[in-house]
C-alpha cells in the first residue's frame, strides 16, 4: 500500500490554475498534465514504510495542535530525473515548514531532503536538449498566481492505474481554524 500525505488544493484554486496553464496546455499536447481533480501538495510519500493506523496517530499528534496557514505561489521550475517534471512552487512559510518538521520528528524520520512545497502539473519524456531549453523558457515565463488558505492535511493510498495515479483518500486531519485561536 503506497500512502502518501498531502495538502488538498481547494476547487477554485485547480479552476484558476488550469485556466492560467490552459495556453501551454494547447500548445503542448504531449506533455502528460496532470488533471486539475488530482492537483496536491505532496508533504510525505511514505510508501509502505509504516502502517496506515500508525500514520493516523502520529499525524494526528502534530496535526492537532496545527494552525490553519496560507500558501502563495512564488516560482515555476523543472525537475529532471527519469522524466521531467513541471511544477508550480510555493513559498516556504514557517507554519508548513513546522508542519513537516512536526511529522518527521513524531514518525523518527532521519533524512537530509529539504521540502520545498511545489505542485507538480505535468510530465515529459526527457526530451533533447533544444526542446528542453524551450520548455524551459516557455515554461518559467508563465506567471502562475494562486493563493489559498491550508485548513485540513489529507492521508492518501496512491495506486497507479495505466500509467496514472489514482488517490484515495484515507483519513483527513483538520487544522485549528483561525477563529480557534
Amino acid at each position: 500500500m503506497n500512502l502518501m500525505l498531502a495538502i488538498d488544493i481547494p476547487g477554485t484554486v485547480k479552476a484558476s490554475l488550469a485556466e492560467q496553464l490552459e495556453p501551454l496546455v494547447d500548445q503542448y499536447a504531449d506533455l502528460q498534465w496532470v488533471d486539475p481533480q488530482h492537483y496536491h501538495i505532496t508533504l510525505f510519500n511514505f510508501a509502505d514504510k509504516y502502517s496506515e493506523e500508525t500514520l493516523k496517530k502520529k499525524i494526528e499528534n502534530i496535526t492537532y495542535a496545527t494552525r490553519s496557514f496560507y500558501l502563495y505561489s512564488s516560482v515555476n521550475g523543472l525537475f529532471m530525473k527519469n522524466n521531467l517534471t513541471f511544477y508550480a512552487g510555493f513559498l516556504k512559510s514557517h507554519p508548513i515548514v513546522d508542519l513537516v518538521k512536526g511529522i518527521k520528528r513524531e514518525l523518527a524520520m532521519v533524512d537530509d531532503l529539504k521540502f520545498f512545497p511545489h505542485l507538480t502539473v505535468a510530465k515529459y519524456r526527457i526530451p533533447s536538449k533544444q526542446q528542453y531549453l524551450l520548455l524551459k523558457k516557455k515554461w518559467l515565463k508563465l506567471k502562475i498566481d494562486i493563493e489559498f488558505e491550508v485548513t485540513q492535511i489529507t492521508l492518501y493510498e496512491s495506486v497507479i492505474e495505466k500509467n496514472v495515479p489514482i488517490y484515495t483518500p484515507k483519513a483527513t486531519f483538520p487544522l485549528l481554524q483561525r477563529t480557534d485561536y
